[in-house]
C-alpha cells in the first residue's frame, strides 16, 4: 500500500491540474456582455476596435476625445466649420443647453452624429421627433437576439442590410419633422432607426442601433 501512496498522490495532483485548467478555460471563453461602448474596452460591446479604426477611415483628420459638455470643448470649436462630433452611448441625456450648443455647431457648417438607443425629452423636443424603446427586453437586453438593420438613402445604389449576432439594444422612430428630416436606414422590421436633419449649413445624424 505504502508503495502505492505516491502513485496515488500523483494521480490527484493530476486530476487537480486538469480540472484548475479545465476551469480556468472555461472562465476566459466567457462572453462579457456589458453595454460599456466604451473607446478604451476590447469587448463585444466597447469600441476600442471602432475608434483604433477612425483614422483609416479619416486619414486626413486629427482626431481627440472631449468628455466636457457642449460648448466648452477644449479640441474643437463651435465657430469653425469642417469638423465632426461623433457620439456612442446607450443613452444620451442631453439637456436643452446642450442641444441648442449642438444644433449652433451644426448651423455653422459641422456634422453631429449621435447613436443611442435612449434619447433624452429635450433632445426628441428641439429634434422634433419621438422614439420608441423596445420594451419586452428593457429590463434583460439578452432575450433578443441578433440585430438587423438596413441602410436606405438615396444616395447609396442599393439597399445594403447588415446582420450583427448577439444583444439587439435599438429602438426607432415613431414620428419626425418630414421638411428636413431624410431617412437613412430602417431597422429589422423596417421602422426607421436612423435620420438626418438639416441645420443650417451642417446636419444632425441621430441613430438608435449603437450596438
Amino acid at each position: 500500500m505504502r508503495k502505492a501512496i505516491p502513485y496515488i498522490i500523483g494521480a490527484m495532483l493530476v486530476a487537480a491540474l486538469i480540472l484548475l485548467f479545465s476551469s480556468k478555460e472555461k472562465k476566459e471563453r466567457t462572453l462579457d456582455k456589458r453595454l460599456s461602448m466604451s473607446r478604451t474596452d476590447k469587448i463585444p460591446y466597447g469600441t476600442w476596435v471602432a475608434y483604433e479604426h477612425l483614422k483609416d477611415e479619416f486619414p486626413e483628420a486629427r482626431i481627440s476625445v472631449n468628455r466636457k459638455e457642449p460648448g466648452l470643448w477644449d479640441s474643437i470649436t463651435s465657430y469653425e466649420s469642417k469638423q465632426l462630433l461623433f457620439i456612442v452611448s446607450p443613452q444620451f441625456q442631453a439637456t436643452e443647453f446642450d442641444m441648442n450648443r449642438l444644433i449652433t455647431f451644426a448651423e455653422n457648417g459641422n456634422d453631429v452624429f449621435i447613436s443611442a438607443r435612449h434619447i433624452s425629452g429635450s433632445a426628441e423636443k428641439l429634434l422634433d421627433c419621438n422614439t420608441n424603446i423596445y420594451t419586452e427586453y428593457s429590463d434583460n437586453y439578452e432575450k433578443r437576439d441578433t440585430l438587423n438593420i438596413r441602410l436606405v438613402h438615396g444616395m447609396l445604389n442599393d439597399r445594403r442590410t447588415f446582420t450583427y449576432p448577439g444583444a439587439r439594444f435599438d429602438a426607432f422612430f415613431y414620428s419626425s419633422n418630414g421638411t428636413y428630416t431624410e431617412v437613412m436606414g430602417t431597422e429589422g422590421d423596417g421602422r426607421t432607426n436612423f435620420i438626418r436633419m438639416q441645420a443650417g449649413k451642417g446636419h444632425i445624424y441621430l441613430h438608435l442601433a449603437p450596438l
